[in-house]
């Protein structure tokens, strides 16, 4: 499944083939958009690029990466009598920068006569390549989305949590809503905490775990979360904003994309010789992203250092 950066609308490239060579067809291409799982779709405007043959580009609509999580084009064309589909995949994700950042930040150029002119697709290869490295380095993705995690309680009113958590909404204990946001009727009050890994319970300051809230006979521990329960947490995870270190440390690692010495490096090259020069790698390249500054501005994301009370 290809990727789409979420707010954007394109353009997409794709191809026409027959016997495994690209063509231009006789009939079509015809480009049909269906979201999600969809079974009716909307007829999108195939171009031709006039510069291969069977090279082609469709945008979608702008609501397809604002109000969709994925969505798939069908592309019909006919080529000497022979009718072909084919279906090309889109899951709709957040990158760290957008193609425009990285082209800005970088300087590369937007005409195709220019020297150091990349692609949209080339751009996108790179921001891609530079969240993997930054997901894989830290252990965490910075995305966003409304999401339901099941943990256990310890018998505390702290919940701890394996993901970050920007607001709860709604909290089953055992399968059995015990908490809403929207209500009013709610019989305590839940907080995120400062490290946004935990929920807890907002007993007001001064008060004890046990004295925060009057028992009732159907909830005889209100004011803790019980041992060995489970809760389940819906709320909003992930990271509202990219940080601002992430978003830097994409556009370094978009830039070292396109850099040779990456070759190198994907492949567990330590030193290479030519003629009467030489150049060792520091073996810290094959165990983090390949950029020394980025490892370090990356290091307090780790997710497995972080602190989670």
């Amino acid at each position: 499944m290809a990727e789409i950066h979420a707010g954007t609308n394109g353009p997409i490239n794709f191809k026409t083939y027959y016997n495994g060579i690209a063509k231009d067809p006789d009939v079509g291409p015809t480009v049909t958009i269906f979201y999600e799982d969809a079974t009716t779709g909307t007829v999108l405007t195939a171009n031709n690029t006039d510069v291969d043959a069977g090279s082609y580009f469709t945008y979608v609509p702008i609501a397809a990466t604002n109000n969709y999580k994925y969505f798939y084009l069908k592309i019909d064309y006919t080529i000497s009598g022979t009718a072909f589909s084919d279906r090309k995949h889109y899951i709709v994700t957040r990158p760290y920068a957008t193609v425009a950042d990285i082209v800005d930040y970088s300087g590369y150029g937007v005409d195709t006569v220019d020297s150091n002119y990349k692609t949209y697709d080339e751009i996108m290869s790179a921001e891609r390549y530079a969240r993997f490295k930054i997901n894989a380095f830290t252990g965490q993705k910075f995305d966003y989305g409304q999401k339901t995690i099941s943990v256990l309680g310890d018998g505390v009113d702290v919940l701890l949590l394996p993901e970050r958590i920007e607001s709860v909404s709604k909290v089953w204990e055992n399968d059995v809503l015990v908490y809403d946001a929207s209500s009013s009727e709610n019989q305590v009050t839940l907080k995120v905490t400062d490290t946004n890994y935990a929920i807890a319970i907002d007993k007001g300051a001064g008060l004890e775990v046990f004295e925060s809230y009057p028992y009732q006979a159907d909830r005889p521990n209100a004011g803790y979360f019980n041992n060995g329960s489970k809760y389940s947490v819906e709320g909003m995870f992930g990271y509202k904003n990219v940080p601002i270190e992430i978003y830097d440390c994409t556009i370094r690692l978009a830039n070292d994309f396109f850099h040779q010495d990456t070759i190198w490096k994907e492949k567990y090259v330590k030193s290479m010789q030519t003629g009467d020069w030489n150049v060792d790698i520091s073996p810290a390249a094959f165990t983090g992203t390949g950029n020394s500054a980025v490892d370090r501005m990356l290091e307090p994301f780790v997710a497995n250092r972080m602190v989670v009370i």
